[in-house]
């Protein structure tokens, strides 16, 4: 299979990421697969090096995350939701901040600071 151009003109309905639009059910698929292959003396290397000529080619560590996951009889996708750096601050913590900004009395300017 060739592949040409980006992610996007082969697959529209993909996201900003490799596997964005994949089902996880996809997903859990090519770990079991890459755990058999494993299994059976196929390099993990190898397994990758096929997976990027199919239509879900995940990152390597990805892989590996989902295959240890599997082993551990885990589930290898998260349920929620968790992307990116945590919040800099909790609701308590913005609560005391909004708090301390209606209470105070000096006018502060951005220009200021």
């Amino acid at each position: 299979m060739e592949k040409s151009g980006s992610s996007a003109e082969t697959s529209p309905k993909r996201g900003r990421y490799a596997g964005g639009g994949t089902s996880p059910d996809v997903k859990v698929f090519a770990a079991e697969l890459a755990m058999a292959l494993v299994a059976q003396g196929v390099s993990i290397s190898t397994v990758h090096t096929a997976l990027k000529e199919t239509s879900y080619s995940p990152a390597p560590r990805t892989l590996r995350l989902h295959m240890a996951a599997l082993k551990k009889d885990e589930a290898p996708l998260s349920a929620e939701k968790a992307t990116g750096r945590a919040p800099a601050l909790t609701e308590e913590q913005w609560e005391i901040v909004f708090g301390r900004v209606l209470v105070g009395e000096k006018i502060v300017s951005l220009e200021d600071v």
